[in-house]
């Protein structure tokens, strides 16, 4: 029984010291960002403000592209922009497994791009994140953008995953809370 317990005990510290100097070491690479202002926090006035009035010309010109017309209507939305934790349901779907998270919408401004992952998105523009921080992109162009695919671009390995033939369509789904969706595709 002693060396059960001395086993547990020894089992604990090993977890405690690796937590502990995983914690140091993400505050040793982070030591170098600034404060999270308030524009950038979701939930903020600061940040609602900026999704209620959207800057194109800014977007497109520190990208040096245009964007779809498609993705001007949506900004014209403001009660779904403004809307969290919801889910978009494809006229296909028969589960919640092929349903589509959304977790907030992004502001369209210049400083969404340096918010999310700058340098990654030259020929694409997000427009929302789902719940596990990957984004909601679609093309843009030169010259007009016509309205492409929706695509979920992964951050943990830049690979994407087809969402929706246009933006439109994806607009065009229904769109639910989560809870709502659970209780529309009942396990």
């Amino acid at each position: 029984m002693r060396y059960v317990l001395l086993a547990v005990v020894l089992l604990g510290a090993y977890v405690g010291i690796a937590v502990l100097l995983l914690r140091l070491r993400d505050r040793w690479r982070n030591r170098h960002l600034p404060p999270v202002a308030a524009e950038l926090r979701f939930g903020t006035r600061e940040y609602s403000d900026r999704l209620r009035s959207p800057h194109f010309s800014q977007l497109e010109g520190a990208m040096a592209r245009r964007v779809p017309e498609s993705f001007k209507e949506l900004y014209s939305e403001v009660d779904l922009v403004e809307r969290s934790e919801v889910v978009f349901i494809p006229p296909h779907a028969s589960s919640i497994d092929q349903t589509w998270p959304v977790s907030h919408f992004l502001p369209a401004d210049a400083l969404a791009l340096q918010e999310h992952w700058p340098g990654v998105l030259n020929q694409r523009v997000g427009f929302a994140v789902d719940p596990f921080g990957d984004l909601y992109v679609v093309p843009t162009s030169g010259e007009a953008a016509p309205d492409g695919p929706v695509s979920l671009f992964h951050h943990d390995g830049g690979d994407q995953t087809p969402v929706a033939a246009s933006l439109r369509e994806f607009l065009s789904w229904d769109v639910e809370t989560e809870p709502g969706a659970r209780r529309r595709f009942p396990d």
